[in-house]
Formats: structure tokens, C-alpha cells, sequence
């Protein structure tokens, strides 16, 4: 007989989901048209060519509160696949969440600062700039895509958590996925190209850091 899943606290969660919508809608207010130009940047170039100077800067207000509700995001999935899989943790779950978004902000913020070093020491930073413009901008379809599925699960009756868990999981893997084949079709001719570089860039900053986290759990 299977059991009702019942979270200890949804408030946080709640708040967080009021946070996302009322920056997604702010964003949405302010920049429309790079919103919506980012939204369908799946299907089309008009992010990449008409706010192509704008993606080049880092420190833009734009960016800055995409980074934000992305990293709110992933931080509500991470935190529901702790309350999935009942992992214990100490403190509230407010607090909780707040470890979660703080390590991945600064995980995250760290990889670029790696990213762009090397890029400035192998120089090849323009390729990287462009190869980050596009992770970018996947980066945060992958959350919007992520986000009503946390939604339905937070407030849904689900029973089989296990099920719940593993598919969430396989979810954001094909999403990241289908991120990095996008990534390597509209790079594919600078890939080719610059071949040693990519391969230092993905050794250095994709794999290792992935390898490291799973060492790191396995190890816990």
C-alpha cells in the first residue's frame, strides 16, 4: 500500500515560486522584446543577432536577474528531490533552500570565473564568449522548461516518490542534454576549428567539476 506524501513545509517553496513569477514578470515588463527573443531562441537567431552586443556583457541587469530566477529554479529542484528521497538535513527547510541556492550561485558564478582564465591563459576567449552566450541562453530555457513540472509535483498528490524522483531526474538530463547537442550544432564549424581549446574547455570546466561533485556524494 503505497503512502501519502506529505511535506513538512511548503511555505518555502511557495514564496519561492511568488519570487520567480513576480522577477520572470518584472523582466518580461522592462525587457519584452529580448525576452521573448530569448524565449524562442530554440527556434530562432533574433537573441544571438539583434542583442548581440548585449549578451557580451556580463554585469547587465538582464543577466543578472535571469541568473537569479534560474538559480531559484534549480535550487526548488534540488530541494524537492531532497524532501523526494527523504535525505535529512539540519535547520528549517528555509534555511535548507537557502544552502541550496547559495552553493549553486556560488558554484555556478566560480565555473565562469574558471572558464574565462583559462580562456584569457589558452587564448581563446572569444570562443568562449560565444560558446558561453549560447550555454547561457539554453541555460535558462532548461529552467522555464523545469519550473511548471516543480510546480505540478509540489502541489499534486504524489504517492511514489521513488517514480517522482527518478523522473524529475531523467527530465533535467534530456533537457541538459539537448542544451550541450544545441550548443555543439551552432558551434560546430568554431569546434572544429579550434578542436584543442574545446577540449580543454570541456575537460577543465564540464567534466571534471561533474566528476568531482560525484566523487564527493559517493564519498558522503
Amino acid at each position: 500500500m503505497s503512502l501519502e506524501r506529505a511535506f513538512e513545509n511548503n511555505d518555502i517553496l511557495t514564496l519561492v515560486y511568488c519570487l520567480i513569477f513576480l522577477s520572470t514578470t518584472f523582466v518580461k515588463s522592462i525587457y519584452p522584446t529580448r525576452f521573448f527573443a530569448l524565449l524562442s531562441c530554440l527556434f530562432s537567431n533574433k537573441l544571438f543577432l539583434d542583442f548581440a552586443k548585449q549578451l557580451q556583457d556580463v554585469f547587465t541587469a538582464f543577466k543578472v536577474l535571469l541568473f537569479v530566477i534560474q538559480n531559484l529554479i534549480f535550487s526548488a529542484f534540488f530541494y524537492l528531490l531532497i524532501d523526494f528521497n527523504k535525505i535529512a538535513f539540519d535547520g528549517t527547510p528555509a534555511v535548507l533552500f537557502i544552502k541550496i541556492f547559495t552553493v549553486l550561485t556560488l558554484y555556478l558564478s566560480a565555473q565562469y570565473l574558471l572558464s574565462m582564465s583559462i580562456a584569457k591563459i589558452f587564448s581563446f576567449t572569444e570562443i568562449y564568449r560565444i560558446i558561453h552566450i549560447l550555454k547561457f541562453s539554453y541555460l535558462k530555457l532548461v529552467a522555464f522548461a523545469l519550473w511548471p513540472i516543480l510546480i505540478l509535483y509540489t502541489y499534486s498528490d504524489v504517492q511514489n516518490t521513488s517514480l517522482a524522483s527518478t523522473f524529475l531526474i531523467c527530465y533535467f538530463v534530456i533537457l541538459m542534454a539537448l542544451r550541450a547537442i544545441l550548443v555543439l550544432v551552432k558551434n560546430n564549424k568554431i569546434i572544429i576549428q579550434s578542436l584543442f581549446y574545446f577540449i580543454v574547455y570541456l575537460c577543465t570546466l564540464e567534466i571534471a567539476p561533474v566528476l568531482l561533485m560525484y566523487k564527493v556524494m559517493v564519498n558522503k
